[in-house]
């Protein structure tokens, strides 16, 4: 028995475009899509992939990251203490400590380097850290000590667990973190890191990439390329006004696919369900 010995099969988001189509019955066997079709269609592809990252379909998109420690900046204040930075920002007049009316948002008294405050600075803080703007979410996280290499494992707090935390600068080494999804997504440290030499490992989930172009392959592992294909017809036949039961059946099989392709990039593996003790 003869075999390819080869493992890349793939298709374009042209070759998938066509194949959702020829589906719906807006092309014939062996023809092409007009640029409208193609440009509506591709808009119609990467909508759908996007949906598709809130459902957590990104297995495949799940990767290991560090985070180094940066000291916080120090400054002097118009009393001539030190103040360090407690949130990232740049500064102006309304953060600047003492005089500012906002400054115990940014800082708190505290160090002994402080050098002169400056205007339209950019300030930084040892528990705050700005991340790739492509990452959406965070599936586990632990800070590695380097002076020891134990690691800890790091609780994943919602916005309100955050907010909640009566003092968030209480020294230590951190045991929690918040995910804030911004269009550039930041994490927060808690209890406020006491070690600058700390790294902290995350395992991140990223976006899926788009079909930018007609030769674009997708971001998706190969098992995933039929619930593609029919999942996008299956969004197109409102548009070519296919009758009722075939768009019912296009739905069930675009359903099917989808349901195969996740049972087929699941991670394996036991679970357990341990209490966290940490916090009571």
């Amino acid at each position: 028995m003869a075999l390819s010995g080869s493992y890349d099969f793939t298709q374009t988001r042209s070759q998938i475009i066509k194949s959702a189509l020829r589906k719906v019955g807006a092309i014939g066997q062996g023809d092409n899509p007009t640029p409208e079709q193609t440009s509506e269609a591709a808009d119609e592809l990467n909508g759908m992939v996007k949906q598709w990252q809130a459902e957590g379909i990104n297995l495949w998109s799940v990767e290991w990251i560090t985070q180094t420690l940066t000291a916080s900046s120090e400054v002097l204040g118009t009393d001539g203490n030190n103040y360090k930075c407690i949130r990232n920002h740049t500064s102006a007049a309304a953060n600047k400590p003492i005089t500012g009316a906002d400054y115990t948002t940014y800082w708190k008294p505290e160090g002994s380097s402080g050098g002169a405050w400056a205007d339209s600075t950019a300030y930084t803080s040892l528990n705050q850290y700005a991340l790739d703007v492509n990452i959406i979410g965070i599936e586990e996280v632990f800070i590695r000590r380097n002076t020891s290499y134990y690691d800890t494992p790091l609780r994943v707090l919602s916005r309100e667990e955050w907010m909640n935390l009566g003092t968030k600068f209480a020294l230590g080494t951190p045991y929690m973190i918040w995910f804030h999804r911004l269009h550039t997504p930041e994490i927060f440290l808690y209890p406020f890191p006491d070690n600058t030499t700390d790294v902290v490992h995350l395992s991140v989930i990223r976006k899926t990439q788009d079909f930018d172009t007609a030769s674009d392959s997708p971001d998706f592992t190969e098992e995933w390329i039929s619930a593609l294909v029919w999942n996008l017809a299956a969004r197109l036949a409102f548009e070519y006004s296919l009758p009722a039961d075939e768009r019912r059946d296009l739905n069930s099989m675009a359903k099917e696919f989808k349901k195969l392709a996740r049972l087929g990039t699941q991670e394996t593996g036991p679970i357990y369900f341990t209490p966290d003790l940490r916090l009571r």
